[in-house]
């Protein structure tokens, strides 16, 4: 990572994330077209009505994920592979404690939230259902996506790609069986998502504990230190305030328009949704495999490599997502005194991450 040409590893860190961010967009995707097919314009409705509450939990994922890979790509390359690990503990047990807080304040929430996001009436039951069940695999969701990006940070972006794929393939199995073989209607097509976000969070945990990885999660290093926790989170919050921005956006959407096209408004804007974020993944997956080669190369090889890379990045897909994580890769990470650059160092400037339009 810190050596090879800078062009051939965003191929190899962007592709596998592309794939995964693709096929993990595939996860609502699929809810809605079993969901239509056997519940109707109510049932798509219903679940575009949760959606906004649905991305709590990929906000706060990002948050974690985001700053943990960051902090620790930027360890790994300075050539510290005990704080990495520290990071790595304690980012996974934030991400149990910060997931478990969330699904109580779901629950808590949920009725006057639902309403606001313009569950009418009759829609309200459905949302509710729904939206109970899914907030379960919060506890699942939260965690994988805060710990797969230290494969990626350790240089095994193929792993990471592959749990969520297996994630993605076994809820397209399942949802169809609940859903239609044993009648379980949105509750069906909810649990079909929470045992497919549980088997992608087993399975990142085995390929990170597996004989292979450079990282792993021990008891030891679970003990959160306010210090590095609040690292994380100023690292990761433009990934998190870029899906607080979307749930904003969404819920004026929805509420906005129940006002003027009832239950049929709302599946619209749900369908328009999954194909917007089905094509903006690819972006969003660019970015993610360009993170870890910023943060490691921050510390590899001082800035040099780390401004090719935002280059590459650039000249590859211009759009906001590719800006927004600046920050997570290099602005407010400072310069490790045991860099392995032998000529002289030079801070990036870059401070600031947002949205262009």
């Amino acid at each position: 990572m810190g050596e090879a040409p800078i062009s051939r590893l965003l191929v190899k860190f962007s592709l596998p994330t592309i794939a995964m961010m693709v096929v993990n967009g595939l996860y609502n995707t699929i809810d809605q077209i079993y969901i239509g097919q056997g519940m109707g314009t109510a049932g798509i409705a219903a679940v575009t009505a949760a959606f906004p509450m649905m991305l709590v939990s990929v906000a706060v994922g990002s948050l974690f994920g985001a700053g943990a890979t960051t902090l620790i790509s930027i360890s790994l390359g300075a050539g510290r592979e005990a704080d990495a690990r520290s990071l790595l503990g304690q980012a996974f047990a934030a991400s149990l404690l910060a997931a478990g807080g969330i699904v109580a304040l779901t629950f808590l929430v949920m009725m006057p939230v639902l309403r606001l996001l313009g569950a009418t009436p009759t829609l309200l039951p459905l949302a509710r259902q729904y939206l109970s069940i899914v907030a379960i695999g919060f506890l699942f969701q939260i965690p994988s996506m805060t710990i797969s990006g230290s494969l990626r940070a350790q240089g095994r972006p193929r792993a990471s790609m592959m749990s969520v794929i297996s994630g993605v393939l076994a809820n397209a199995a399942l949802a169809p069986l609940f859903i239609f073989g044993f009648h379980g209607g949105l509750a069906g097509a909810a649990a079909a998502t929470v045992v497919a976000q549980a088997l992608v969070l087993i399975l990142t945990c085995m390929l990170i504990q597996s004989r292979g990885s450079r990282l792993r999660i021990s008891l030891s290093a679970m003990r959160p230190k306010a210090g590095a926790i609040g690292r994380m989170a100023t690292i990761g919050a433009p990934a998190a305030l870029s899906n607080v921005i979307q749930l904003a956006v969404f819920a004026v959407a929805n509420s906005s328009i129940a006002a003027y096209g009832g239950a049929l408004g709302i599946a619209m804007v749900g369908i328009v949704n999954s194909l917007y974020r089905l094509f903006s993944f690819p972006v969003d997956g660019l970015t993610q495999g360009a993170q870890a080669l910023w943060g490691y190369n921050h510390s590899y090889l001082c800035s040099t490599r780390t401004i090719r890379a935002s280059s590459s990045l650039a000249h590859t897909g211009w759009k906001s997502s590719s800006w927004d994580s600046f920050p997570t890769g290099c602005g407010w990470c400072p310069p490790s005194s045991s860099s392995r650059s032998d000529g002289p160092r030079k801070q990036l400037s870059f401070s600031w991450g947002g949205t262009f339009f």
